[in-house]
């Protein structure tokens, strides 16, 4: 979520603070940009507008086990069409994603059927997802689409139409 709102973590060590953005700190699976002698005292990210609609999905084989995938959305309803969306994508690869391929789409659009079914084909054909015990890579990527595509439609769903561009 950190990613998805743009957000910075404050670092703190005997040598000082140092600020990490959300992109940077997350460097591979279960691996971060903290030193051993860094914590994490601040977490900053962007407040959502009023009228922002949001979408959060995931899925795993058991409840609080890690997510095979993840999607999250946020986005903004203006004149009828999609404005300042987000689109992240957690479990589809070594660290989360900005999904900026799908945002660009979205973006200044409306959402419709087609729209997201070009949007879920183009976010398959760009994630490259591991294999491991619990997932193939296929399996990720079909369920990456499923999961995107419930999530931007959530969102839509919540925005409030408001003001003009």
């Amino acid at each position: 979520m950190t990613l998805l709102l743009n957000g910075s973590m404050k670092l703190t060590s005997k040598d000082g603070d140092r600020t990490v953005s959300a992109k940077d700190f997350f460097v591979g699976s279960l691996v971060t940009a903290l030193a051993p002698e860094d914590l994490v005292t601040e977490i900053e990210i962007d407040a959502l507008p009023s009228n922002a609609g949001w979408g959060f999905a995931e899925f795993s084989r058991r409840h609080g086990d890690y997510a095979l995938a993840a999607a999250a959305v946020t986005l903004q309803k203006v004149d009828g069409v999609a404005t300042n969306v987000r689109v992240a994508m957690m479990g589809v690869g070594e660290v989360p994603v900005r999904a900026s391929i799908v945002e660009s789409m979205l973006e200044g659009h409306e959402i419709n059927g087609a729209l997201t079914d070009r949007a879920i084909d183009a976010i398959r054909a760009e994630l490259e997802p591991t294999t491991d015990l619990n997932a193939s890579a296929d399996y990720r990527r079909h369920l990456a689409g499923a999961l995107l595509q419930r999530t931007i439609l959530q969102a839509w769903q919540k925005a409030a139409p408001g003001g003009h561009v």
